[in-house]
């Protein structure tokens, strides 16, 4: 179990030690990618399976049932978490960035280059 969570801890650090230094390929993403779903794959046969050995037979069904019940949780109460937590965030930086582009050019700024509002409009945004 440890070496599963080894080998998922290491090719999350790896992805982005790579796309950290600019070396992150498609081909690395797809090795990492898939190192870190054996990963997870071996976490997950082996934690059940850990069960008997730290339970006496007489309570397996109490601690079955309560692991189902942290993972149903964590499935469904990981997702409204990370929600809320977007938006809080969002909340708290959204006026900040809006003061900042409705702020007037700072004076060690260049005439010629566009700031603010304007810079985002003279910006060549991708098509979506």
């Amino acid at each position: 179990m440890a070496v599963a969570e080894a080998v998922r801890a290491g090719s999350l650090i790896a992805t982005l030690a790579l796309a950290q230094t600019g070396r992150l390929t498609l081909s690395w993403l797809a090795l990492l990618g898939f190192a870190g779903a054996c990963g997870t794959v071996a976490y997950s046969v082996t934690a059940p399976s850990l069960v008997p050995s730290l339970v006496p037979p007489e309570g397996l069904a109490t601690a079955n049932a309560q692991l189902e019940l942290a993972r149903t949780a964590a499935f469904v109460g990981g997702p409204a978490v990370a929600n809320t937590a977007f938006f809080v965030l969002q909340a708290v930086y959204v006026p900040y960035a809006v003061h900042h582009l409705a702020s007037p050019r700072p004076r060690w700024a260049s005439r010629s280059a566009p700031t603010g509002w304007a810079w985002c409009w003279a910006r060549s945004w991708p098509a979506a």
